[in-house]
């Protein structure tokens, strides 16, 4: 592939996160790793780990030196409770501008924002039932997509339905227009060869795309 393309990863310790970087270091990306618990994480040895915080800006910078793209995959695990995305991003991105780095690709997710069009009738009463039972966490993670969707950075939304663990099956629908039902899936495999894909070759640049498998 020529000079191997750098990659800043946080959120490396989570499910999709560690698919990223078993497909990233297999199409040979130089990966540093940004994780606060690395506990269970399977995550490949050729990848460099950083063990810190997403409210340390020292260790956001020391994550994002030297990369060419940055890939954001956390989020708020079960129970779905914490709220950190939106600051965490904007800590990042603001790092990013210091260092002039200018590739984002952040995953966010098929129900965040308000993208009806997308929605089949089934997903927008899920949509409005997570808002419901999740204010605070929807509402940060609808201002992460805003903050992405509106900034100066050359960036990718990515925004998968329902993740599975199931197995790589190379097959991935996407696109701006794609529509979402209630019975849309990809596997974090298929998920994570994506943004592998997007980090090496954008395709869609400075645009939200959703994706199914």
């Amino acid at each position: 592939m020529g000079d191997a393309i750098k990659v800043a990863l946080f959120g490396a310790s989570g499910k999709t996160g560690q698919a990223f970087a078993r497909a990233g270091a297999a199409k040979g990306l130089v990966i540093r790793a940004s994780v606060r618990d690395a506990a269970g994480a399977i995550l490949p040895s050729t990848i460099e780990i950083l063990r810190g915080d997403l409210g340390d800006a020292d260790h956001i910078r020391d994550t994002i030196t030297g990369a060419k793209v940055v890939c954001c995959v956390f989020g708020p695990r079960p129970p779905h409770i914490d709220v950190f995305c939106a600051r965490a991003t904007e800590r990042i991105m603001d790092s990013m501008r210091r260092l002039e780095v200018r590739r984002l690709v952040c995953q966010t997710g098929a129900m965040i924002g308000g993208d009806v069009a997308n929605w089949r009738p089934t997903v927008r009463l899920l949509a409005r039932m997570f808002r419901w039972q999740r204010p605070a966490v929807a509402a940060d993670r609808m201002r992460q997509e805003k903050l992405v969707r509106e900034s100066d950075l050359e960036w990718t939304v990515v925004k998968p339905p329902r993740l599975t663990d199931g197995p790589i099956r190379g097959c991935v629908a996407a696109g701006v227009d794609l529509r979402i039902g209630l019975l849309s899936k990809i596997s974090r495999e298929d998920l994570a060869s994506f943004l592998v894909g997007e980090c090496v070759a954008p395709s869609y640049l400075k645009q939200a795309v959703y994706v199914t498998g």
